[in-house]
């Protein structure tokens, strides 16, 4: 009894002195818990501690000590190369085993622009591909072409004179679905009346003759087709009173896309209470804008609000009064991505304002190769043009016109380069990430803006231009030899029988190219009829 009650006494005083010592320890405010003092926040709890079992306190001190040991697998770098560079032949040689030079390409030249190439990609993780190319990881839902019969309409608008051969038909052709594709009076009429109605609706927003929407778009240059929308831009002033004729603080800056968002959500509002159009909805796009549908007419229009109209429109007049075929050029290739579902921002290809510069960059880099109002070779150059253009390695440049490369602007450095020049290294740097999936196009109106960075399907336009240039191509040289025929055969028939041959009906030159179905086109006419009538 009197050892245990030793061993008590001499056990009491070391526990009131741990107590004391744990009491007497800082205890810091949860401000501090990851400062790097040794409090209780920052560090694991110390093991526990049985003054009666030194066999029990080392287990848990043993416990305390061991490590969670993961394995982690390591994983290769994303492969981001384009197919054309071997990117599918890299995937499979990693599969297999190391990567040998031979198994990817032959060169070695080719060899060393893989791999820098290689350095370059993967640099850019995820959240930089969608900085730069915010829609490129969108999947859409796979669109069809329209459904129904093949028409030929535009052969009731040509003029009935026997071609001379396969290009003159061709031209004949080309001008006859520009005039199928144009308006009519009626139609005329009843988009005046949406300007008319959208003017007048909008009259609360303005207050003065300043705020007036004025038209924009195709109607104002000129290249509108009977399915164009109306667009109409509401003027604003500079919120801290900066003339526009002066460069100054850019026009995207927060204060004015917050004035412009509620100038048009204001138009919205206004014409979703008149009930005369349908569908009004504020798209936060880019460059915003509300989207509308006139009831009565069923034309699409669309409301901008800026400072002042883009600079593109002048330059579109400019190039429609240098190339006078340049409306024709412009809707047979319209239509031909847009009766494929291959038109148009929203199909990741290129818009109304980017395939303009599409055909004035063919033409002036095509210049002396035809007559300027040689209607067929100019469109069958351009389809050529773009059949046989590398996006991988070129980019277009439309003033000056030129083929720049953009790995060479890409990794120039020395004076200061001139100001397209400048801006060809800036957006060959954005486009080269992409591979030959994407077209690089060159604004004549910002050397800084690249047309092309929606084109995400710009591969898919060039297989369509290439086999639309294929069929015509086979198709005029065939109504060439036919014709030949027919003149033999005509020539026999005066020297015998005296009796003069009907010429048989031919197929459309542009069957292939444009022939799909228009019933939607003929909807829109009569609903402009009966408006107007």
């Amino acid at each position: 009894m009197s050892g245990c009650s030793c061993m008590a006494s001499v056990r009491a005083p070391l526990l009131t002195d741990s107590s004391l010592f744990h009491a007497a320890r800082p205890v810091f405010s949860n401000s501090r818990r990851f400062h790097a003092s040794p409090t209780l926040g920052r560090h694991a709890p110390t093991p526990k501690i049985n003054p009666d079992s030194l066999a029990e306190t080392l287990e848990e001190h043993r416990f305390a000590n061991r490590t969670v040991v993961r394995r982690i697998k390591v994983r290769s770098p994303p492969n981001l190369l384009p197919e054309s560079y071997g990117g599918d032949k890299v995937k499979k040689a990693r599969r297999r085993g190391p990567l040998e030079p031979e198994h990817l390409i032959s060169s070695q030249r080719e060899l060393m622009k893989l791999r820098k190439l290689t350095r370059e990609l993967e640099r850019l993780n995820e959240r930089h591909m969608k900085k730069l190319y915010p829609t490129a990881l969108k999947s859409l839902p796979p669109k069809t072409e329209r459904q129904g019969p093949v028409q030929c309409n535009w052969l009731e608008y040509m003029n009935g004179q026997e071609s001379k051969n396969g290009y003159t038909r061709l031209s004949d052709e080309l001008l006859a679905f520009e005039l199928y594709m144009s308006e009519i009076r009626q139609e005329k009429e009843a988009v005046r009346k949406v300007i008319g109605e959208i003017e007048e609706i909008l009259k609360p927003i303005g207050g003065d003759s300043n705020r007036r929407p004025i038209l924009v778009g195709s109607r104002y240059t000129g290249m509108e087709t009977r399915n164009s929308n109306v667009d109409l831009m509401i003027p604003m002033e500079d919120p801290d009173g900066l003339p526009t004729s002066v460069r100054g603080p850019s026009v995207t800056r927060p204060k004015i896309t917050a004035i412009q968002m509620g100038i048009l959500v204001q138009s919205a509002r206004l014409l979703r209470a008149t009930g005369t159009f349908s569908n009004v909805t504020v798209k936060k796009e880019h460059v915003p804008f509300v989207s509308a549908i006139h009831s009565a007419t069923g034309r699409s229009s669309r409301i901008y609000c800026g400072l002042k109209p883009h600079s593109s429109m002048e330059y579109v007049l400019g190039y429609k009064a240098e190339f006078p075929t340049l409306r024709s050029l412009y809707i047979a290739l319209r239509m031909v991505l847009e009766t494929r579902g291959m038109f148009g921002m929203e199909n990741r290809t290129i818009d109304a304002y980017g395939l303009t510069m599409m055909i004035v960059a063919a033409l002036k880099l095509g210049e002396g190769k035809f007559s300027r109002s040689d209607l067929a070779k100019q469109f069958m150059h351009v389809l050529r043009f773009y059949k046989d253009l590398d996006l991988l390695r070129y980019g277009i440049s439309v003033e000056p016109p030129a083929l720049f490369r953009k790995r060479a602007h890409a990794r120039a450095r020395g004076a200061e380069p001139l100001p397209h020049v400048r801006g060809q290294k800036s957006i060959a740097k954005r486009s080269i990430a992409r591979g030959d999936k994407m077209l690089c196009l060159q604004d004549p109106a910002d050397f800084m803006n690249d047309l092309g960075m929606s084109s995400f399907d710009m591969s898919k336009v060039k297989d369509v231009f290439g086999k639309v240039h294929d069929d015509i191509l086979e198709k005029v040289e065939a109504w060439d030899g036919e014709a030949q025929a027919g003149k033999e055969l005509v020539s026999d028939a005066k020297a015998g029988l005296n009796v003069e041959p009907t010429e048989p009906e031919r197929p459309s030159l542009l069957r292939y190219a444009l022939g799909s179905n228009y019933d939607h086109l003929e909807v829109l006419r009569d609903k402009a009829l009966c408006a107007c009538s």
